[in-house]
């Protein structure tokens, strides 16, 4: 299954529509995919690394490499395929990734069906 840190590398509206098809849903408003943030930003950039409070964030020790797994990604395939033209021009209007963001929703539909139909093996 598709590990949600692999969700980070999406923006945030396509994280959202993801996620909805993790869960199964596929009634979506433009309401429920708006971005709630409570961070002030401008603040955030303003300050410098100093000031910023990285005491709920845990060492990155020995301890912590020690447990750590190198996962390398799985190989693309090169393939050619047609698309809708306003599908791609909605993934490429989200900027750079729109490939690898494409993939990732294929692929979390491919694992929900697999789940429906009970498929062992993706």
């Amino acid at each position: 299954m598709t590990s949600l840190s692999s969700l980070f590398l999406l923006n945030p509206m396509t994280m959202l529509f993801v996620l909805y098809l993790r869960e199964g849903q596929t009634d979506m408003s433009k309401k429920d995919l708006q971005p709630n943030s409570k961070t002030d930003w401008a603040e955030l950039k303003r300050m410098t690394d100093e000031e910023i409070d990285y005491s709920d964030i845990p060492p990155l020790d020995d301890a912590f490499f020690a447990e750590g797994e190198l996962r390398l990604p799985k190989a693309k395939e090169l393939i050619s395929i047609r698309i809708d033209s306003d599908v791609l021009g909605w993934f490429k209007a989200q900027g750079t990734g729109y490939q690898t963001r494409m993939n990732a929703v294929l692929r979390l539909y491919m694992e929900s069906q697999a789940r429906k139909l009970g498929s062992a093996s993706l």
